[in-house]
């Protein structure tokens, strides 16, 4: 089977949808299947090649509208990158088109499956169906790809039913739970803990809510003085969080380190006592499920499909959004209780087992041989 993914980058090791294009890709490959990549960057570009499949950057404009008319310059750009786009994917031959997630580059692989004929696999993770990119991406191109798209596919039982809200989905709307590897979250080493440390990882944008952890991590100083916050990640909202801080006198105990290889990740996770997970909107939430797996005791925002992961009170803490003072009391029981921490941090690591990379990429091959009508 001839697979093509497509994401807009491999470069970020944190992006949750990243990570997700490289383990099925990894996975297909160790099937034996070749697998190749489209990533949507600047400039047309071969970057990979192998037996098992090839690597591509090619540039997929966005068009650009004035008063719903599209702009000359930004249609011809659209134009000449669906015919460089064509010239790759006929090439490729691919059996399965799978796409990560429902952005607005979407409408090129729309395009190309009526002129090149392969099974279009789309899959929504989160921000890009319950937000959207811009007007024409809600109200035209969703719909589109739930109309003319193979299949959907979302990553959290939440998410489906945004989907279903959005046009007439097909009866074989899937939900594939995005899947972690659980072996090297597992695999922690425990160096806890001097100080009661708190961390948290996201990108620093409004969904991600650290907003309302920094001004819960205020409350648990007043009670816990000596707590430590550490923010892994970098985005757009850095230079106002770390304002924030600095409002709130709190510099010195608050810990911004930028983006991280995961393996300096989990080291922190191992000298860490809680997890936080603020999010205003999640489709799924890997870095939730990593620190699970890791056995740390976790405390996130009851949104999205962070429900379905932290199913029960024996697995996590669950709170409002928006609400700081309900995150800084849950962050504040497991610090000061240790019972509750060992209990919590034992149902975190058995429930993560439940979400493996290997089974997700499974599914993935499971509908591909459906859809091509072939046995598994």
């Amino acid at each position: 089977m001839k697979v093509l993914l497509y994401c807009r980058s491999l470069r970020n090791v944190n992006g949750g949808v990243q990570n997700v294009v490289k383990s099925i890709k990894s996975d297909l490959r160790t099937s034996g299947h070749i697998v190749h990549v489209i990533c949507g960057k600047n400039s047309i570009k071969k970057i990979d090649e192998s037996e098992k499949g090839e690597i591509w950057n090619v540039p997929l404009e966005v068009i650009h509208t004035y008063k719903k008319v599209p702009l000359p310059t930004s249609f011809y750009r659209f134009c000449r990158d669906l015919y460089s786009l064509y010239k790759v994917v006929n090439r490729l031959s691919p059996d399965i088109v799978s796409c990560h997630p429902a952005n607005y580059q979407i409408i090129y692989f729309l395009i190309l499956r009526q002129l090149i004929g392969y099974k279009l696999v789309v899959t929504a993770h989160g921000s890009d169906v319950m937000f959207g990119e811009s007007r024409l991406h809600r109200e035209y191109i969703l719909p589109l790809t739930i109309k003319w798209a193979n299949c959907i596919t979302a990553v959290s039982g939440r998410l489906r039913k945004e989907i279903s809200s959005i046009g007439d989905v097909k009866d074989d709307l899937r939900v594939i739970k995005n899947g972690i590897d659980v072996d090297f979250w597992s695999s922690v080493p425990v160096g806890r803990r001097a100080k009661p440390k708190i961390v948290s990882v996201g990108s620093f944008r409004r969904v991600k809510g650290h907003d309302v952890l920094i001004e819960a991590f205020r409350h648990v100083q007043a009670k816990v003085p000596k707590a430590e916050l550490v923010l892994i990640g970098s985005g757009p909202l850095e230079k106002q969080l770390k304002d924030q801080i600095q409002t709130h006198d709190i510099e010195d105990s608050v810990n911004f380190t930028g983006w991280l290889g995961r393996k300096e990740i989990i080291r922190i996770f191992g000298a860490s006592h809680v997890f936080a997970f603020p999010s205003r909107s999640e489709g799924l939430g890997l870095a939730l499920m990593e620190a699970m797996a890791a056995g740390l005791p976790c405390v996130a925002s009851n949104v999205g499909g962070i429900p379905e992961v932290i199913h029960n009170s024996q697995v996590g803490i669950l709170v409002p959004p928006d609400d700081p003072l309900s995150l800084s009391k849950s962050i504040i029981r497991i610090l000061t209780n240790e019972r509750l921490s060992r209990r919590l941090s034992r149902g975190a690591k058995d429930r993560a087992r439940q979400f493996s990379q290997k089974k997700m990429s499974r599914k993935y091959e499971k509908l591909f041989y459906s859809l091509l009508g072939r046995g598994s």
